[in-house]
């Protein structure tokens, strides 16, 4: 008899310690393919989608402090001509000071990158919001010439898993060529 009541304890204990389904090794989480098949990437949960193709955003969360999500961004005019570095230092200046928005905020690190044949940078970001806990978010930006793809992963310091994170932003694939930047499914 006893037995029998442990099992229904350990799984509210599990549900109560906040186990989730980013709790499954990143192999294991479900591909998604954006509707006009410009990219995929392992998430831990169905998506919500938010805005155009050209400017949309696949978004996970679990609570208010875990988010897994891709974020496409046509770029406006201004930076049409400027180099990649003065648009990669805006933006990721950008998200850090967004991130931090009820609470200070740094930047941990930042390191140029190639992904895809596109230049990218990779950034670490640390942000302590009022009446949450310190959180830390690693963000992979690429740029597409007229656009940027973002690919990020934000949770508290507590805990926070890089090695997972990194698995997590492996998964991301860009595919161009039929697919076009900002293309109606």
């Amino acid at each position: 008899m006893t037995k029998i009541r442990v099992v229904p304890f350990l799984l509210a204990s599990l549900l109560f310690l906040g186990a989730t389904p980013d709790d499954k090794p990143v192999k294991d989480w479900p591909l998604y393919s954006a509707p006009d098949g410009s990219f995929s990437v392992r998430l831990p949960g169905k998506p919500e989608v938010s805005g155009p193709p050209s400017d949309a955003t696949y978004l996970v969360r679990f609570g208010d402090t875990v988010t897994y999500y891709v974020k496409r961004q046509t770029l406006p005019d201004m930076f049409k001509a400027l180099p990649w570095e003065v648009i990669a230092e805006a933006f990721r200046d950008a998200a850090v000071e967004s991130f931090g928005e009820y609470g200070p905020s740094r930047l941990i690190r930042s390191e140029p990158c190639t992904a895809f044949g596109h230049p990218c940078v990779t950034f670490m970001a640390e942000a302590n919001p009022k009446g949450f806990p310190r959180t830390w978010m690693v963000m992979k930006l690429i740029y597409l010439g007229d656009s940027t793809i973002g690919v990020i992963h934000s949770a508290p310091a507590k805990g926070f898993n890089q090695a997972r994170t990194d698995e997590y932003l492996a998964t991301f694939q860009l595919f161009e060529g039929e697919a076009k930047k900002g293309s109606e499914p």
